[in-house]
C-alpha cells in the first residue's frame, strides 16, 4: 500500500512536471511565435502601406501630369509702343488778300497774273492784239507778257479740221503755222485762253452741239500735248442786229451757245471770262459803239471792255486765295 501509493504519487508528480513542462512549451510557443509573427505581419503590413503610398503617389503624378499639361515658357510681352511726340506744325496764316481798287486794277495791279499764258482765237483775237500792243507801248505793261495770237476767218470747226491735218493753214506764229495745240506746246505756257465761235452760228450754220463738240476736241488734242495747261474759255460775243439778220440764225444763238458753253466748263472743270454780256446791248446783240464794222468786230472801246473783262478774272482769282502775286514771283 505504502510501495503503491509511492508509485503513485510519483506518477503524479511526473505528470505535473510534465504538465508544467507542456505549459511552459505552450507559453514559450505563445510568447515567442505571437511576438515574430506580429512583427512579420507589422512589416508586412508597413511594406504594404508602403508600396500602397508609392502606389498612391505615383497614381497622383500620373493624374496630376494626365490632368494639368507641364507649363510652357509665357512669351514676355512686347512692351507697348510709346507714341513719340511728333511736333503739330503750326498752321501757316492765310494772309487776307487786301481789296485791289477798280483804279488800281486798271492801272495793271494785278497783271502779273496772265504771265505764262496764251490768248488764242479769230480775227477778233488778232484786232485785240494789237490793242494789247499799244497798251504796252504807252504804260509799259498790260496783262503781263501775255501772248495774243489771232487768225482772221478762223473758226471753231476749221480749227478743228487743223488738229486732225484736214485743214491749212492754221495760226501764224513766227512764219509758220500751227494748230492750237502744237502752238500751246510750243510756247509751253501754263494758261490757254480760248476765244473762238463768233463766226460758227452765223456764217457756218454751225449748231450748238457742233460748237461744244469742236470746243472739246480741240482741248483734247491740247491737253494730250499739254497735260499740264491751264484752260480758260472766253464767252463768244455776240454780232451786230444788222449782220445776224443776214443769215437764218436762231436770234437767241448767241445767248443759248454761251450757256452750253457754261455748263460744259463746269462740268469739265473750265474757268470761264465773262465778255459776251459786257459787250451786249439792249436788244441783246453788240453794242454798236464797240463795234468799227457792220459785224462784230471790235474797236479801241470794244478792246478795253475785252481787257477790263481779263483783269476782273484776275481780281476775283485774287480775292478768292486761287492766286496771290507772289506765285508768279512778281
Amino acid at each position: 500500500m505504502g510501495r503503491e501509493y509511492t508509485v503513485i504519487m510519483k506518477n503524479v508528480r511526473y505528470l505535473i512536471k510534465r504538465t508544467f513542462e507542456i505549459l511552459f512549451a505552450v507559453l514559450f510557443l505563445t510568447s515567442g511565435c505571437a511576438p515574430a509573427q506580429s512583427a512579420e505581419q507589422a512589416a508586412e503590413s508597413s511594406a504594404a502601406q508602403s508600396a500602397t503610398s508609392e502606389a498612391s503617389d505615383e497614381i497622383e503624378s500620373i493624374q496630376t501630369q494626365t490632368a494639368s499639361p507641364a507649363p510652357t515658357a509665357s512669351p514676355t510681352p512686347e512692351p507697348t509702343p510709346t507714341a513719340t511726340p511728333t511736333s503739330v506744325p503750326t498752321p501757316t496764316a492765310v494772309p487776307t488778300p487786301v481789296p485791289v481798287s477798280d483804279e488800281e486794277l486798271n492801272s495793271g495791279a494785278l497783271d502779273s497774273f496772265f504771265n505764262d499764258s496764251v490768248l488764242i482765237g479769230d480775227s477778233m483775237t488778232s484786232g485785240f492784239s494789237h490793242y494789247i500792243i499799244a497798251q504796252r507801248d504807252k504804260d509799259g505793261a498790260c496783262l503781263g507778257n501775255m501772248k495774243c495770237i489771232g487768225e482772221s476767218g478762223l473758226f471753231l470747226k476749221l480749227a478743228y479740221q487743223v488738229e486732225i491735218g484736214k485743214r491749212l493753214p492754221g495760226l501764224p506764229y513766227r512764219g509758220r503755222n500751227y494748230s492750237v495745240s502744237d502752238l500751246v506746246q510750243l510756247l509751253g505756257v501754263k494758261t490757254l485762253y480760248l476765244m473762238l465761235g463768233v463766226n460758227d452760228g452765223y456764217a457756218y450754220s454751225s449748231t450748238i452741239e457742233d460748237s461744244i463738240h469742236h470746243f472739246d476736241e480741240i482741248i483734247r488734242y491740247t491737253r494730250e500735248k499739254s497735260p499740264d495747261v491751264r484752260i480758260v474759255l472766253i464767252t463768244i460775243p455776240p454780232v451786230l442786229k444788222i449782220y445776224a439778220q443776214k443769215y437764218p440764225c436762231d436770234p437767241r444763238y448767241n445767248f443759248d451757245v454761251n450757256e452750253a458753253l457754261y455748263r460744259y466748263c463746269e462740268e469739265n472743270g473750265f474757268d470761264v471770262v465773262e465778255l459776251a454780256e459786257r459787250l451786249r446791248g439792249e436788244d441783246g446783240y453788240l453794242d454798236r459803239t464797240y463795234c468799227s464794222d457792220n459785224a462784230f468786230h471790235l474797236n479801241y472801246d470794244g478792246d478795253a471792255v475785252w481787257l477790263a473783262a481779263l483783269r476782273e478774272y484776275a481780281r476775283t482769282q485774287y480775292e478768292t486765295g486761287a492766286w496771290t502775286p507772289e506765285e508768279t514771283g512778281n
